[in-house]
């Protein structure tokens, strides 16, 4: 079975973006409840973000960029931004996650036609669209 990297976007990578900044509004201080609030999502989803049951497969984490960015959207989200900007703000950090490759180990692990070593599709297609340097 083949997975369709837009699939893999939307089904890994998305929610691992989602779960980075739920952990970065709390190591902050902020309270589920009020992370819940500010994200317009349920507090139960901000616990599944919290205790790994929802945006863990895909393990982001390790890069320090991603980490940092995730870190100053979650100071934009304290401060008040618009649920279209955090939205494509998200979106954004998912296609650049995408683009550089940070995605590739796992994406062949669910699908073994895929060879990162000699692949580059998200490379080609999203480094353009997010600017990755």
């Amino acid at each position: 079975m083949t997975t369709d990297i837009f699939e893999l976007g939307y089904r890994y990578v998305l929610p691992s973006i989602r779960r980075m900044l739920v952990v970065s509004l709390k190591e902050k201080g902020i309270t589920q409840m009020k992370i819940a609030q500010l994200l317009g999502i349920t507090q139960s989803a901000v616990s599944k973000y919290l205790n790994m049951k929802r945006g863990s497969l895909v393990d982001l984490w390790k890069y320090e960029d991603l980490r940092s960015e995730v870190s100053r959207l979650a100071e934009e989200v304290i401060r008040g931004i618009s649920e279209e900007e955090l939205s494509t703000k998200i979106m954004s950090l998912a296609l650049k996650s995408m683009a550089k490759g940070y995605v590739c180990e796992f994406h062949s692990k669910i699908d073994p036609t895929v060879n990162p070593s000699n692949c580059g599709l998200c490379n080609r297609l999203f480094h353009q669209l997010v600017n990755v340097s």
